[in-house]
């Protein structure tokens, strides 16, 4: 199956065309350099943000200065406004997104054919560059646009202030320490093998899930498996009665319990 790069060759003439015909639309916009696919492109956007830092204005001669090659007939040819700027930064921070998708799964391939990697320990830094790439709000913003986004945040925090502001895991010195898990963050936990690391992380997502609804992916165990260690958490049924189905006097009912709690 041949594949094509991922990339709208209109979208990044486009938004490049509409700095030149409105500079202070550059400001708006939540895109990087690493956003353009074609290097031509990501030169010229790197140009925009040092003529802005610099306190200049964006136009052709200024481009020029930057970039000697610089020619800007082929970026205003059809683009007759900036009206439509943000949707030709949407489609490229999209494809951008795309493309590190497909070299995050090309470099788990690789890895995965390489059976002297260490797996144990890529495969942390797998899933981290996968929320990343999940969470991704796109690239460089104006300072503005960021302070006026944490006046709101602090600004409705001072109006209801908390403790926990986050969601809660159920683990009060936990929660207290952190304010809870927040939106938009990753928490990675490291530790040696065997010292519980996945109970803990279980123990988080239902108590969380008091709160907000969310979903565990377990990649090592089972679902079965996954939840069996749960249900033993709450039942105070051993891991190994649940498999041998060797229970003591009360523990079929609390096993019961156990269920219809963690099913709510």
């Amino acid at each position: 199956m041949e594949t094509k790069p991922i990339f709208s060759l209109e979208a990044e003439k486009a938004v490049i065309g509409s700095v030149l015909i409105n500079p202070e639309v550059f400001k708006t916009l939540d895109l990087s350099d690493k956003d353009f696919y074609l290097q031509a492109h990501a030169e010229i956007w790197r140009a925009f943000q040092h003529i802005v830092v610099s306190g200049g204005i964006i136009d052709s001669i200024s481009a020029k200065e930057e970039v000697s090659t610089f020619s800007e007939f082929e970026y205003l040819a059809n683009v007759p406004s900036s009206m439509h700027a943000e949707q030709y930064a949407r489609t490229i921070r999209e494809k951008s997104r795309r493309r590190e998708l497909v070299n995050l799964a090309t470099e788990i391939v690789n890895t995965s054919y390489d059976e002297n990697s260490d797996l144990e320990n890529r495969i942390p830094a797998f899933m981290t560059k996968l929320v990343s790439a999940a969470n991704i709000d796109g690239g460089a913003v104006h300072i503005s646009k960021v302070l006026s986004e944490l006046y709101d945040v602090v600004q409705a925090r001072h109006a209801d202030p908390k403790e926990i502001w986050g969601i809660p895991t159920g683990l009060y010195d936990y929660d207290i320490l952190t304010g809870g898990h927040h939106p938009g963050e990753a928490t990675l936990m490291s530790g040696k093998a065997g010292l519980g690391k996945s109970i803990l992380a279980m123990q988080m997502a239902f108590g969380m899930a008091e709160s907000e609804p969310g979903a565990i992916y377990e990649m090592e165990m089972g679902r079965i498996q996954t939840i069996r260690r749960q249900v033993s958490t709450v039942s105070r049924v051993k891991n190994r009665d649940l498999r041998s189905g060797h229970f003591g006097e009360n523990d079929w009912d609390n096993f019961a319990q156990a269920l219809a709690e963690l099913e709510h």
